[in-house]
């Protein structure tokens, strides 16, 4: 209900009542934005879906490099001049480049001198990600929750 409550669309505000007991005020829906996380999704974002926010951090970071566009034009051009290479009447083309496509290129490639094979080691690293991505759909107002955290840690872990 509480994920529901800070939604932008399809929000409960008719239905749920959030008060901030220090002021006695009501909590306006539009205050934050809710994120449920879990150590699952989390695993998830290594696969770089497109739906996933470490995709669209990438994204994000990408197109705010002015180079990028440079860069993705001369693939471009070297696929077209590839394709004019090809020997043959058969009427081909070439799918044009762009950053979606080089993000399906992309995976994860870990420095196995750390040891990635524990989940808290790939949480620290994948976790301030997903958050400073989710800060920034939220335009600084991220409500993040965060389900089970301790599930598969140790305690050492938890700490």
């Amino acid at each position: 209900m509480l994920k529901n409550y800070f939604q932008p669309r399809n929000s409960n505000k008719d239905t749920v009542i959030i008060t901030n007991l220090t002021d006695y005020e009501r909590v306006s829906h539009n205050r934050f934005r809710v994120f449920l996380l879990d150590h699952s999704t989390i695993e998830n974002e290594h696969q770089l879906s497109a739906t996933s926010m470490m995709t669209m951090k990438i994204m994000r970071e990408m197109q705010s490099d002015m180079e990028i566009e440079g860069y993705i034009d001369s693939i471009n051009v070297l696929l077209d001049d590839l394709r004019d290479n090809l020997k043959g009447t058969l009427p081909l083309t070439i799918k044009s480049f762009d950053l979606k496509l080089f993000i399906k290129l992309l995976s994860f490639k870990y420095d196995y001198s750390e040891d990635y094979a524990r989940l808290i080691t790939r949480l620290e690293q994948v976790v301030p990600l997903v958050v400073d991505e989710m800060d920034y759909q939220a335009k600084e107002k991220a409500f993040v929750i965060y389900l089970y955290p301790e599930a598969g840690l140790s305690i050492k872990e938890q700490i």
